[in-house]
């Protein structure tokens, strides 16, 4: 039996009951109430939405290439390692949707970004947008 977020999320702390947002997030996720986005959905990110679709989350994949979304949303995989049959499931399930509007996933419990690494000339990672 999963515990609601109620039960996992309070923490007692000098006599007070108080919530932190870690707490609420993980209590969100073990009882399966928590919404995930993900930003990106090549060969890292459909497999990844898919999978924790297909572990009872909703989730929302984002890509910035309408052309793919309109692939993935009909129901025919771009890439090899998920199947179309596969991705019909999840989509038939309404617990995956793929959209390229950022802004759709702005009240999700957990967001993860999965695009792909900039590398400088000489072939090193470049994290400067990071910073």
């Amino acid at each position: 039996m999963k515990a609601t977020t109620d039960e996992v999320s309070k923490k007692e702390v000098i006599g007070t009951s108080q919530t932190r947002p870690l707490d609420t997030l993980m209590a969100r996720l073990k009882s399966g109430e928590a919404k995930i986005g993900v930003v990106g959905l090549g060969y890292v990110g459909l497999p990844l939405a898919v999978e924790m679709a297909n572990s009872g989350y909703s989730v929302t994949g984002i890509d910035i290439n309408p052309m793919h979304v309109s692939k993935i949303n009909s129901k025919t995989s771009p890439i090899a390692d998920i199947s179309d049959e596969t991705l019909a499931q999840v989509l038939d399930k309404q617990e995956f949707a793929a959209i390229s509007e950022i802004s759709a996933i702005a009240d999700h419990d957990a967001s993860i970004v999965c695009v792909p690494t900039p590398l400088t000339k000489t072939k090193t990672p470049d994290f400067v947008g990071l910073t």
